[in-house]
């Protein structure tokens, strides 16, 4: 990453949490991660998805998908942290 690149990083961080929007923020970014990284069919089953002091909230309208789900927590967290590019997700809850 370039110095100018830290540098517009660095303003965004600055002015989302300057103008008290970054959960939302960061909410609409795990939406759309989530629906990047496990495709249009597992999100079209996804019913809700909400960050809550580092949790990674989650709700299936499918059993098996949300079982499915349950065994791949940790590698969940390392893809959309990732992603991300901040470690925003130190757990995952599935209801």
């Amino acid at each position: 990453m370039g110095r100018n690149e830290e540098k517009i990083n660095q303003t965004i961080d600055a002015f989302i949490n300057q103008q008290k929007i970054r959960k939302n923020y960061y909410e609409i970014s795990v939406r759309k991660a989530w629906k990047d990284l496990m495709g249009e069919m597992v999100d079209d089953y996804t019913t809700s998805i909400k960050i809550s002091k580092e949790k990674l909230i989650l709700e299936f309208s499918s059993a098996p998908l949300k079982h499915e789900i349950s065994f791949q927590k940790e590698q969940l967290i390392r893809l959309l942290n990732d992603r991300l590019g901040k470690e925003l997700i130190k757990e995952v809850i599935i209801r």
